[in-house]
């Protein structure tokens, strides 16, 4: 796996050995990455349930300022870290460890706001995401650490799951790719 474009293109990343990551293909990645490149230049990216880095790293290279990666497994923390240093994006991306629900809550009271927040969780936990207790507290402070004119993306596997639900948000463009599909959302107008 590498970084496909932008200043640290062809740059290797590693993969974290641990049973519930599973990166996004290149080809989605880029094509996520091309759909959004006029929102990159100075954006703010969130990168949720993070693994190795490589959607919040590949923003960066094309030109995301600032990138925070959230992840619980603190052996995928340590890749994670490796990985952004090896893109030489020590000054801009930020691992946060630990529970997801708990690190949006810090987040939201420190009024961070992002342009672009990617919510990758584990499969299992994406097809019941309102039934976790940590996801569900994710899910009620995420809307609000979208900026206004932000998008948030969310991953699931089953292209019969129905997407969830977030208070404010509306779900726009489904875009599956190999086994994943993709979910937009926009604050509600």
């Amino acid at each position: 796996m590498r970084i496909i474009s932008g200043a640290a293109a062809r740059t290797p990343l590693a993969v974290p050995e641990t049973p519930a990551t599973r990166p996004l293909l290149e080809m989605a990645r880029g094509a996520l990455a091309n759909a959004l490149a006029p929102r990159l230049p100075g954006a703010a990216v969130l990168d949720l349930y993070a693994g190795s880095g490589a959607f919040g790293l590949e923003m960066w290279s094309r030109g995301a300022r600032r990138v925070v990666c959230v992840e619980a497994d603190r052996s995928a923390c340590r890749t994670l870290r490796a990985n952004i240093r090896r893109c030489g994006a020590m000054d801009d991306a930020r691992v946060m460890e630990g529970l997801a629900g708990r690190q949006v809550r810090h987040l939201s009271r420190d009024g961070a706001l992002f342009d672009i927040i990617f919510v990758d969780p584990p499969f299992r936990l994406a097809a019941s995401w309102r039934d976790d207790p940590d996801a569900a507290q994710a899910s009620r402070l995420l809307p609000g650490l979208l900026a206004p004119e932000g998008v948030m993306l969310f991953r699931l596997e089953d292209r019969r799951a129905a997407p969830p639900v977030f208070d404010g948000l509306s779900a726009g463009n489904d875009r599956k790719y190999g086994r994943s599909r993709i979910v937009e959302y926009r604050r509600a107008a």
